[in-house]
């Protein structure tokens, strides 16, 4: 309105003006400045009106023209912008438009639009950087709590209830060690499209039956090979234990292009809502803890929250394992390994426990897995190999120099610094290098790619020895072990249990003890339990022999003694004297 004012006072000045002039010029040329105003000059005056009049109009005119193509762009901009500013919104503008219009203001209004779209479309990427995934076009953690909180703070939803899933994928990082990032990529793509129609069939079969239920599934990503549900309305037992296994057995189906992967599944934990919780921090919790569990159980499986399955999740596993280290509740224990052919003792295998202050000793399965994956088990295993050299270097003090094998988990037998730490332990404690044993899993030599191959290579040209623990629990990857050079083959202990029942299993075991021998490789049968397994595992042609038969682990100041009453290693006759002694 102020710039209007200002206009209408120039506008009407420039209008009457001239007027004003020439009938000023007229007076001050026939009278004079002082002079009486006589008839002819009224008529000049009157003569001269229609010109001035004229003048004024087409002035006028004139001006009204320009404020059209002026002020009024303005004034319309002006306003538009306020109303964005008001509205917290970024929209074009359209004043200026027609023939006639100034040419500068149009210009100004197509750089502002072409702001205004510019700043647009980089609102709707930052908005998709920050909710959607980027691999998957899944949502993410954020939006995916987003909708959660949503869901939990509507109180009629959250009376009907529903279900929050985690899904993780097991045994993801061997898709991209030996595949490669990008097949990984697709393969993270083709869960993410199996877990969505999974969770729209669900959705469709609830509309039909018409319960009311019409709030969506969600399926997000929320990071690596971890994905979350959100299924409202899945409150029923019966129909949460149908959806939970469709969605494992989805996961198991490789699609047509990914077909020459080898899927190990998924481990899913599920919590409900509002009985396990009307948080997100509560839910999400939960079903971490019933993840873990599945995880724990043998992993490609479902489990349902329960109190019973725990408290914990992995974060604050890893978390309590790094304070029991620090806090020395950590002790190992050695349980014998003996040779088939005459009982005599080949080496100790050291075995990690946790004497927890609150719940007693934990068995490994109850929290190992939780560390498996992280940084924890780089710490856990140098605390264990340091720990084990020294009650060796006792045990060679009074005269029992055995051979000693650890286990290294798959991140630290990877780790840049796995190899110089292990040497500077071995000088710290005078230990010759052909003592130990690492022993690490399959998944650990076929899984890792050529990072496992280049510290294999390494370990053995120290004078380390090597061992592939649990052979034949999983996929074990036979053309793959011909590549890898090892020292020994440690057959699963389900091998051995299974192959007296099983024509089948023996078959396995018979080759797998065949195979190792033209290898080069000795082997090893875990879980001996009974003298018939004993001779039958020796009859089969395994090297060595371990298991409860021959001797629970034991704690370190219990070797000794331990060896002293084998006498002649006849492990046999002093099997009492051994119960006694663990006892």
């Amino acid at each position: 309105m102020r710039l209007r004012t200002i206009f209408l006072s120039g506008f009407l000045l420039v209008a009457f003006l001239p007027a004003a002039v020439l009938g000023w010029l007229n007076f001050s040329a026939e009278t004079g400045l002082i002079g009486l105003i006589d008839q002819s000059g009224s008529d000049s005056v009157l003569n001269a009106l229609p010109l001035v009049l004229f003048a004024a109009v087409l002035i006028v005119a004139l001006l009204s023209i320009l404020h059209r193509w002026t002020v009024d762009p303005i004034e319309r901009a002006v306003f538009e912008l306020r109303k964005n500013a008001e509205g917290q919104r970024l929209s074009t503008i359209n004043v200026v438009e027609g023939k006639g219009a100034i040419r500068e203001f149009i210009d100004l209004q197509d750089s502002y639009n072409l702001m205004v779209r510019r700043m647009t479309k980089s609102s709707d990427q930052l908005k998709r950087l920050a909710y959607v995934d980027s691999v998957t076009d899944l949502p993410n953690r954020e939006k995916f709590q987003d909708t959660l909180h949503r869901v939990i703070a509507d109180e009629e939803l959250l009376a009907k209830g529903g279900a929050v899933i985690f899904v993780d994928m097991d045994n993801f990082k061997e898709v991209n060690d030996l595949h490669g990032h990008d097949v990984g990529d697709q393969f993270l793509n083709s869960i993410a499209k199996c877990l969505s129609l999974v969770a729209s069939q669900y959705y469709n079969g609830v509309r039909k039956k018409d319960d009311g239920v019409l709030y969506a599934p969600v399926v997000s990503r929320i990071g690596g090979d971890e994905f979350t549900l959100l299924v409202p309305g899945l409150t029923d037992d019966d129909a949460l234990t149908v959806f939970l296994e469709t969605l494992r057995k989805a996961i198991l189906e490789p699609t047509s292009d990914l077909d020459f992967l080898h899927v190990s599944g998924a481990s899913i934990g599920c919590a409900r809502y509002p009985q396990d919780g009307t948080t997100i921090p509560d839910l999400f919790k939960r079903s971490d803890i019933a993840m873990y569990h599945a995880k724990s159980l043998g992993k490609n499986r479902a489990v349902v929250f329960e109190s019973g399955i725990g408290t914990q999740t992995e974060a604050e596993l890893r978390r309590d394992v790094l304070l029991a280290i620090q806090n020395e509740e950590l002790f190992l224990e050695y349980q014998p390994k003996v040779y088939a052919r005459d009982r005599s003792i080949a080496g100790v295998e050291a075995l990690v426990r946790w004497n927890h202050p609150t719940k007693g000793v934990l068995a490994p399965n109850d929290w190992l897995p939780a560390i498996s994956n992280s940084h924890v088990i780089v710490k856990l295993g140098n605390w264990v190999i340091e720990r084990a050299m020294r009650d060796h270097a006792k045990w060679v003090e009074v005269g029992f120099d055995l051979r000693l094998s650890v286990n290294i988990g798959a991140k630290h037998f990877i780790a840049p610094e796995f190899i110089s730490t292990l040497s500077e332990l071995s000088r710290k404690y005078s230990f010759n290098h052909s003592s130990l044993e690492i022993e690490v899993t399959e998944d650990v030599l076929f899984g890792s790619g050529q990072s496992a191959a280049d510290v294999l290579f390494r370990l053995r040209e120290l004078g380390y020895t090597v061992s592939i623990d649990d052979f034949g629990k999983g996929y074990s990857n036979l053309a793959r072990l011909a590549e890898l050079q090892v020292d020994y083959i440690k057959l699963d202990q389900s091998l051995v249990a299974r192959a007296q029942q099983d024509a089948r299993v023996r078959s396995i075991l018979s080759a797998s003890i065949t195979l190792a021998k033209e290898l080069g490789c000795q082997t090893i049968a875990e879980g001996v339990e009974t003298v018939r397994q004993v001779d039958f595992i020796t009859h089969m042609g395994a090297d060595m022999l371990q298991g409860y038969y021959f001797s629970k682990g034991m704690p370190a100041q219990n070797i000794v003694p331990w060896l002293q009453m084998l006498g002649h290693n006849d492990v046999h006759r002093q099997q009492a004297h051994l119960l006694e002694s663990v006892g």
